[in-house]
């Protein structure tokens, strides 16, 4: 156990600690504190179980600490130590439960005595709250499972049944320390010790049991909260607790506690869809839908689709938002709000892996990773509008990885499909074959080069190969149909047209022209 001593003259606080009682009662720490405004510091820290207090003390008397520490930790035994024999100073003391009153100077065997009263006291305080808390968590966890109903009838005999959970994760991320949890769970323990109420608080769930021989409404349940979320409040010294709460349906047997268990999970789960919402009726969401089989096919062809658009809008550069393709996409996922939180952000994932996996099939390779990190990104996201940010985040991380990556490739692509038509323009050379060539997306490729030559890649071979074909027309003997074919033409009809696109006659005039020059 712990004790702190709060006193304003230093010499009687360390003479106080220095007793061999406190060793005899097996306390571990016993603290000291020169007023009251350092005193409530201190119980912050310590947590003691007894607090012994002088009276006249600057900055904050003893009378104000003891109503600052009944208020907020009523568990805490309190002995008073005064020099003034004033029966108005016992009377108050009294009046906020103090346990014990003692005079200066002080005498040792009447603090042994009074403090072995509180050890007994906390000791089967202790054991009290053991046996009750360790008999209904097991019920709860029996009855939540749908187990053992007959063991529990003769305990629970209401009419009326509620699950009822709070959920403290974000509490306790915005408030990590231990000892802020050890103090919340206490205060909830002494709280609805008081309210005989079963209750399991495992991890950061807290799972109540209401139970009553008339209905408990709507209002009912409300107001418990709200008396309830004070009391927390108060203890955590925050004044808005963000503890998200989930309700289930009422039930009249005992065996339905676990359907409205079960809404209960499902309802404060909810604020995923509604971040600003903190307390959810099952009854107001509306009946669980489980998503089919079906479901779950159309789930995964929209990611498809959406994912096929994504990579259109990435690569060929369109002014396409992808801001707005990830919002359309998640305006597409059928009935979202019904379906697990979980089956959201697994979809979620496979849509963005979709994208990744396409993009690197057309060359593609992000710096960015797309798998462990950007799993566990979606996994943390608390709510459906993180979940979109996260989302979009990644995919314009990527957007600028491309950019990155043209500006190094662009040069070297287009070079490289230079010189390929260059040596190769008598064979049949397709858009598809030189993107495959050079591992690049087609339109991607044709964008790219127009970017940077002025003309059209199938424009550029035609050139080339006219510009071949005209020393051959005046070198050769060669008919035309064989001149055509040599450079790459498959039709000497087309080769006639392209020749006279480019050179503004046909061939055969060129022909002619020469030999009349001689």
């Amino acid at each position: 156990m712990k004790a702190l001593i709060v006193d304003d003259e230093k010499n009687i606080r360390e003479r106080i600690q220095s007793f061999s009682i406190w060793r005899e009662l097996r306390f571990t720490e016993v603290e000291a504190a020169a007023d009251g405004v350092e005193a409530l510091e201190r119980i912050e820290i310590v947590r003691p179980d007894v607090i012994m207090t002088d009276i006249k003390m600057p900055k904050m008397d003893g009378i104000e600490l003891i109503k600052q520490v009944t208020s907020r930790y009523p568990q805490i035994k309190i002995i008073i130590l005064s020099a003034y024999d004033d029966f108005n100073y016992a009377k108050a003391a009294i009046q906020y439960g103090v346990k014990g009153y003692l005079l200066k100077p002080l005498i040792r065997e009447e603090l042994r005595q009074i403090l072995s009263k509180m050890v007994s006291e906390l000791e089967n305080e202790q054991k009290g709250t053991d046996a009750f808390l360790k008999d209904n968590e097991q019920m709860l966890l029996d009855i939540t499972k749908g187990e053992r109903f007959d063991q529990y009838k003769p305990k629970l005999t209401a009419n009326y049944y509620r699950v009822m959970i709070l959920n403290f994760s974000e509490f306790f991320e915005r408030n990590p320390s231990l000892i802020l949890r050890k103090q919340v769970t206490e205060q909830i323990i002494q709280y609805l010790e008081g309210e005989d109420i079963p209750f399991l608080f495992s991890s950061n769930d807290l799972t109540l049991l209401m139970a009553d021989v008339k209905p408990i409404s709507k209002y009912d349940m409300e107001k418990f909260l709200q008396a309830f979320l004070t009391v927390i409040s108060h203890t955590a010294f925050y004044p808005e607790s963000p503890v998200v709460t989930g309700i289930g349906n009422l039930v009249a047997n005992l065996d339905e506690i676990p359907q409205s268990y079960h809404q209960a999970v499902y309802s404060y789960h909810y604020k995923y869809f509604e971040p600003a919402q903190t307390v959810f009726f099952y009854q107001d969401i509306g009946k669980e839908i489980t998503v089919r089989e079906e479901q779950k096919a159309d789930m995964e062809e929209i990611a498809n689709i959406y994912a096929d658009k994504m990579v259109s809008a990435m690569i060929d550069r369109t002014d396409c938002s992808i801001k707005q393709l990830v919002d359309d996409f998640f305006a597409d996922l059928p009935s979202h709000h019904k379906q697990r939180v979980t089956s959201i952000r697994e979809q979620t994932y496979k849509y963005v892996l979709l994208i990744h996996i396409k993009l690197k099939n057309e060359g593609y390779v992000s710096s960015i990773s797309a798998e462990h990190s950007l799993w566990q990104q979606i996994h943390d996201t608390t709510s459906l509008v993180k979940l979109q940010h996260v989302t979009l985040d990644y995919l314009e991380q990527f957007k600028c990885s491309m950019e990155m990556m043209d500006q190094q490739n662009y040069n070297y692509i287009v070079k490289k499909a230079i010189e390929y038509v260059n040596k190769h323009y008598q064979e049949k050379i397709t858009l598809d074959d030189i993107a495959s060539l050079l591992f690049v997306n087609k339109t991607y490729f044709s964008n790219m080069f127009k970017q940077q030559t002025g003309e059209n890649f199938v424009d550029y071979i035609n050139r080339i190969r006219i510009e071949m074909s005209q020393e051959l027309i005046l070198k050769s003997e060669l008919k035309m149909n064989e001149i055509s074919e040599k450079v790459g033409f498959q039709s000497h009809s087309y080769f006639n047209k392209v020749f006279k696109k480019v050179m503004g006659q046909n061939p055969l005039h060129l022909r002619k022209t020469k030999q009349k020059l001689g």
